[in-house]
């Protein structure tokens, strides 16, 4: 809620950026940014805790609601498939955790930081998890509105780096993916202090 629309503007132009000069060399770069204990640690924590693991700080209402969403059959399909791409796709140098926590805005200018889960992977997942922190960090009513307006600022900096629209859509799953795991897994702590 705090970040000028065009410093997002930027962040998404810079991740396609990124993405797109990466593409054309990512075998050759595959060497250097395997990462894989950090793949298997996101694959665990994004796409199996929150579905698998009991959380015990979960609020009542959640637990119901969890317990709901454990036992939806098609998205639990959905995030499997999700997970598969991110275990399997190889398209391009991927952040891997490129959250609001990890952008440092000066001026207008987004520098992203902190980048252990730095790998050659799916870069619709780097879109993802901006776009569902994004989401995660205007849940609060007093910056709601922010959210549709930052949303369009971050895709249409993205966008400008001509990326597939199917990278577009995956990416909107991801972003459902990122909320689900940090509301009701066991992320939700460690996300919860970072934006109080």
């Amino acid at each position: 809620g705090r970040a000028p629309l065009e410093a997002l503007r930027r962040f998404g132009a810079l991740l396609a950026a990124v993405h797109t000069a990466s593409a054309r060399c990512a075998h050759e770069l595959e060497p250097r940014f395997a990462n894989l204990e950090m793949r298997r640690l996101n694959v665990a924590q994004m796409f199996a805790a929150p579905y698998t693991e009991p959380v015990p700080s979960l609020p009542a209402e959640l637990i119901v609601e969890r317990d709901r969403v454990c036992a939806d059959r098609k998205l639990r399909e959905r995030v499997e498939s999700l997970a598969a791409h991110y275990a399997g796709d190889r398209d391009a140098l991927v952040h891997g955790d490129a959250k609001a926590a990890n952008v440092l805005v000066q001026g207008q200018r987004p520098r992203l930081i902190d980048a252990e889960f730095c790998h050659i992977g799916d870069p619709a997942f780097d879109l993802g998890v901006a776009l569902g922190h994004l989401i995660l960090c205007t849940a609060a009513p007093s910056v709601r509105a922010t959210l549709d307006p930052a949303w369009a600022a971050l895709l249409e900096g993205y966008r400008s780096g001509n990326s597939a629209n199917d990278r577009m859509a995956r990416a909107v799953r991801y972003a459902g993916a990122v909320v689900l795991a940090h509301v009701i897994g066991p992320s939700r702590l460690a996300f919860a202090q970072t934006v109080d």
